[in-house]
């Protein structure tokens, strides 16, 4: 397809599937801790999700600003951003409202979700994305820095009650996705394999910086600290890398994730629609306390139904865009 990135509708694509796989896996009984989100400080597969959907939508709006910035001009292409990010928002607050009135969760606000961070973050990067990425660099380092000293204060209850660190949690990813614009930015300068290596090194340096931190500022989703941050952004980049690099050599391989990475927001409504009959199921059978060969079926089920909706929207042509 003219124009994508095979690497980054691969990478989205497993973020999709990882995020429908988990979110299923979240309120049943058997599925071990290290399979779901961390209570507060600690690390697993679920929390690399959220950041992976970041690192993606800057590698692809940073294309996108390059491409309408050449052919509409400046405005236009900051317009589109700012429209983009408020739709993301208004999407997501219904969303969660939704969610809300459906399963509200004692003590947790759901009025702030995944949608909402990208969109809100999208916003912080618009003010940012003309800039030269070293610049860029500097001004995620005085969010985080701002975010971590507010967080310590006045915002630290609002962002353990809310999912995905609520509206002041933005300011965090804003921050990630304003270092992973500038990564990628230098990545789409270079081609083939010297692409890859940029974000090895790239990946490498937040790793080495976010796990420098960690003592001081504990790795923990729950608050989205300044180390979760740099530690998802480096784990984001390398797997990308892996990917790119994969790719470069085998074009061809991985076409249905790829395919499924193409409509990631039509793909989270799907999973949340198949999600709901077994978490709104009176029998906690079919779900809380569901065995494990019956969450493994419904995990098969889910998935295979997802990459099927995604071949389907694929062979028609249609298209969703913000």
């Amino acid at each position: 397809m003219p124009g994508r990135v095979p690497s980054v509708d691969a990478l989205r694509g497993a973020a999709v599937l990882l995020m429908a796989m988990g979110n299923l896996g979240l309120g049943v009984a058997w599925v071990p801790g290290w399979l779901k989100h961390t209570p507060d400080a600690g690390y697993t597969v679920a929390d690399l999700v959220a950041p992976v959907f970041i690192v993606v939508s800057a590698a692809s709006v940073t294309r996108s600003m390059h491409r309408r910035r050449a052919s509409q001009g400046t405005p236009a292409a900051l317009g589109w951003l700012a429209r983009r990010a408020v739709e993301l928002i208004g999407i997501g607050a219904v969303v969660s409202a939704g969610q809300a009135a459906l399963a509200p969760v004692p003590g947790v606000d759901l009025s702030w979700g995944v949608l909402q961070s990208v969109g809100g973050a999208s916003l912080l990067l618009a003010l940012v994305v003309l800039f030269a990425p070293w610049v860029r660099v500097v001004a995620a380092a005085a969010m985080l820095a701002g975010y971590e000293w507010l967080l310590a204060g006045a915002w630290g209850g609002t962002v353990l009650r809310t999912v995905q660190g609520g509206l002041p949690g933005t300011l965090a990813w804003g921050a990630l996705m304003i270092l992973a614009s500038a990564v990628s930015e230098a990545a789409w300068a270079v081609p083939g394999r010297s692409r890859a290596r940029v974000l090895l090194a790239a990946g490498a340096a937040a790793l080495v910086v976010g796990s420098a931190l960690a003592p001081i500022v504990p790795v923990s989703k729950n608050r989205v600290s300044a180390s979760y941050v740099l530690v998802s952004l480096g784990l984001g980049l390398v797997v990308w890398a892996v990917l790119d690099l994969w790719l470069v050599r085998r074009p061809a391989a991985t076409g249905w994730l790829r395919r499924v990475g193409r409509y990631p927001l039509v793909l989270y409504f799907a999973h949340l629609l198949l999600l709901a009959p077994l978490t709104l199921a009176a029998d906690p059978w079919w779900y809380s306390a569901a065995p494990p060969w019956l969450t493994l079926l419904e995990a098969l089920v889910m998935a295979s139904a997802l990459v099927g909706l995604a071949g389907v929207l694929d062979r028609s042509g249609w298209r969703l865009r913000l």
